[in-house]
């Protein structure tokens, strides 16, 4: 854990003082595989179709999953890129 330092002269961000936040866990049905990520990652990114509330148009209530007809191979590495901040290609995409 990261303490508070304010008592040397310092002020340092503590966990301690923050109140734990939940987070929401996002499964994501792309080409028939399933995904998952935390809500915040996709926040993250609010000028893209998965950042914005458009994304509740894909919503199956049924399956609790948002679903898309795309290529999974390809969607790995833009989930990734939602989750890191950069594209990272692996060898299997082209």
């Amino acid at each position: 854990m990261i303490k508070d330092t304010a008592e040397q002269g310092s002020s340092v961000w503590s966990l301690e003082s923050q109140p734990p936040r939940p987070r929401k866990r996002i499964l994501l049905k792309v080409g028939g595989r399933l995904f998952e990520t935390w809500e915040d990652n996709l926040d993250n990114h609010p000028d893209t179709l998965l950042g914005s509330p458009e994304k509740e148009l894909f919503y199956d209530p049924r399956t609790r999953t948002y679903v898309f007809d795309r290529d999974p191979e390809m969607f790995r590495n833009i989930l990734n890129y939602y989750r890191y901040f950069f594209i990272c290609l692996f060898s299997s995409v082209y």
